[in-house]
């Protein structure tokens, strides 16, 4: 499947696949808790570093050794890379992570890395990256993925966060647009059928949440949340009827 046509669920389900593949699965989490956001000031770093540089022949030297350790690491990295699982499992949180990037990169590509990446940061974290707090921040969302899908149409993550964006400042309307062009690029996204259906509940369009949940199920049938709650609006519409 296309990496812009997957959510960023289905590409964190992915990439776990992925690790667990050629780390083994006992090491995946292992890989995920390296993940974390960066820290740290790179104009301060990049400062210093050119401060302790000295003059032009220990720049030049410095360069050449640079490169020599540079081989002998590409070497070691590359018998790291290709140990079995075995071996692996032998090996430091550094090489973990550094085996994982490599493969990730390797299937899914560097764009398909990085939205991984930022969803293990956000396991880490234990909330998303783009954490709306207020309608100000909504709106930021709303404009910035406004941009996302006029620069690529077919994003469908874009939509599903612009439409969870509509979704906090009350305009169901625009957010059940955004999840419906998801369905339209993607009809198997039980993901886009779980948000549009919440978004008919706020809206009291219990006939149109219940097809949409009934959706999920079909799409996904161990989905919790949408069998408690598809229960849960079919027992409502028999205490209204009986």
């Amino acid at each position: 499947m296309n990496i812009l046509e997957m959510t960023d669920k289905e590409l964190y389900e992915l990439g776990q696949e992925i690790l667990a593949d050629k780390l083994g699965t006992d090491q995946v989490e292992r890989f995920i808790r390296q993940c974390k956001p960066g820290e740290g000031d790179y104009s301060v770093d990049r400062h210093k570093l050119l401060a302790n540089q000295g003059d032009i022949e220990t720049i030049v030297e410095r360069i050449q050794e640079r490169r020599k350790a540079r081989k002998v690491e590409e070497r070691k990295r590359a018998e790291r890379f290709n140990a079995p699982q075995a071996e692996i499992r032998k090996m430091t949180d550094i090489e973990i992570l550094e085996i994982g990037n490599q493969v990730l990169i390797n299937k899914i590509g560097v764009a398909g890395y990085w939205r991984f990446l930022q969803h293990c940061q956000e396991k880490n974290r234990g909330y998303p990256i783009e954490h709306i707090q207020n309608k100000e921040d909504a709106e930021k969302e709303i404009a910035l993925y406004t941009a996302g899908i006029t620069l690529n149409p077919k994003m469908v993550e874009n939509y599903i966060k612009r439409g969870n964006a509509y979704n906090y400042i009350g305009e169901y309307d625009k957010a059940i647009a955004d999840y419906s062009e998801v369905i339209k690029l993607r009809p198997d996204c039980a993901e886009a059928y779980s948000h549009r259906a919440k978004a008919h509940l706020k809206k009291v369009d219990f006939d149109k949440a219940i097809e949409d949940y009934t959706k999920v199920i079909e799409l996904n049938p161990q989905d919790v949340d949408a069998n408690y709650t598809l229960g849960k609006l079919y027992d409502m519409k028999k205490s209204k009827t009986g």
